[in-house]
């Protein structure tokens, strides 16, 4: 009897072993998504930073563009001006 009641609480010591390995190989695999899922989201982050980048250097390209146009007029406008005296 000792010994059926030896094999018992050995076998249940071994399921609880595995139960803890399962479980922690469960919280692992969780914990390997979550980090992955996090890579995800700050790379995304990271594309959207570079994307406003670039818009905003394609904005102010634009603008100094306009600002250039606008100085050749004025100084086409002083010179047909100055022609005109």
């Amino acid at each position: 009897m000792a010994a059926k009641l030896d094999l018992l609480m050995e076998k249940e010591r071994k399921l609880r072993q595995k139960a803890k390995r399962d479980e922690e190989k469960d919280l692992n695999g969780k914990i390997t998504k979550t980090n992955k899922i996090a890579l995800q989201a700050i790379q995304k982050e990271l594309d959207l930073e570079q994307l406003i980048e670039q818009e905003e250097r394609q904005r102010e390209k634009e603008i100094e563009e306009t600002i250039l146009k606008e100085i050749d007029a004025e100084k086409d406008k002083q010179v047909s001006n100055n022609n005109k005296r």
